[in-house]
């Protein structure tokens, strides 16, 4: 008995994903960017690999080197930080939260949105989690939304869940839309917030 307590608790230990953050930033001829991303540790280690991978391109990706700068030709503020939500429906959403500045009257935020496997880190496909008819029961319900507030959003704005950020938090569906997609910038990002249920 006291060997297999033991080999589900080895069992439960490598499969079990936690994150700890990784910081970077970088001060140079007006330019400032502050980086936070994710480091996964626990779950498959193939699938860990990955997503660390992927983590360390998203710092490359999101820092000028001081040539580009000089090309961009303008102050550039960029920040990155990110929050994990863990859910009922066997997925940890990783939601990066983006902002930049190069000018103007306000900067810009938007978010990007991985889904990894809660026990084995795989990064997954949001159809794994959601139907196609629980995205039509979402639309019909964002535009019922709309209709009891149309004040705050375009009036022609027709739904396309392809400009919106979707993850899973507790025992909900979270749909963020981008800044502009569907309202004015004072709204800022339109979220939406469904139960299983709900998409029923």
């Amino acid at each position: 008995m006291k060997k297999i307590f033991l080999f589900f608790l080895i069992n439960f230990s490598l499969f079990s994903l936690e994150f700890e953050k990784e910081s970077y930033i970088k001060n140079s001829l007006g330019y400032k960017a502050e980086i936070i991303i994710p480091k996964m540790i626990g779950g498959e280690k193939k699938s860990v690999e990955i997503f660390n991978k992927k983590m360390k391109e998203k710092i490359s990706e999101y820092i000028f080197d001081e040539y580009d700068l000089k090309e961009y030709g303008r102050v550039v503020e960029k920040s990155l930080n990110y929050k994990i939500y863990k859910s009922k429906f066997g997925v940890v959403s990783v939601v990066f939260d983006h902002y930049e500045y190069t000018g103007g009257a306000h900067g810009i935020s938007y978010l990007n949105v991985y889904l990894v496997d809660e026990k084995t880190g795989k990064i997954e496909n949001l159809k794994n989690y959601l139907s196609e008819n629980e995205k039509s029961k979402i639309i019909e319900k964002i535009k019922t939304e709309i209709k009891k507030n149309p004040d705050k959003y375009f009036s022609s704005t027709n739904i396309d869940l392809k400009y919106s950020n979707i993850y899973f938090k507790e025992n909900k569906v979270v749909v963020v839309f981008s800044l502009y997609s569907i309202a004015p910038y004072c709204y800022g990002m339109p979220t939406f917030e469904f139960t299983k249920n709900d998409l029923k």
